[in-house]
């Protein structure tokens, strides 16, 4: 019976550390690069580690967001935070906005 812990123990270790893990990277889907429907110079970029970047005009920042159900905010230092939708492959932002993942 001393095999059975051996390798059972180890096996149901490693199961548990992947399930953290991908429950971890739940947003992972909405990572991608947004354009804007009217301005297609500009983006919203949501990358790993809830890390974003967006361009509009000549001005790039970079900040973080998160994602609850539809609901996206996005955080940028020294700026209020700005809450849109996020459904399918498309950002509507609090301007009425839509951003398209390319």
């Amino acid at each position: 019976m001393k095999w059975i812990h051996r390798f059972v123990r180890p096996a149901v270790c490693l199961f548990a550390l992947c399930a953290l893990v991908a429950g971890c990277d739940r947003g992972s889907s909405n990572v991608g690069k947004y354009v804007n429907e009217k301005r297609q110079a500009d983006y919203t970029e949501l990358q790993p580690g809830n890390v974003c970047v967006i361009k509009q005009g000549t001005a790039t920042v970079k900040g973080t967001y998160a994602v609850e159900g539809k609901t996206l905010t996005i955080k940028i230092e020294n700026f209020e935070p700005a809450k849109g939708t996020i459904e399918g492959n498309t950002i509507t932002d609090n301007q009425g906005e839509h951003w398209v993942k390319k």
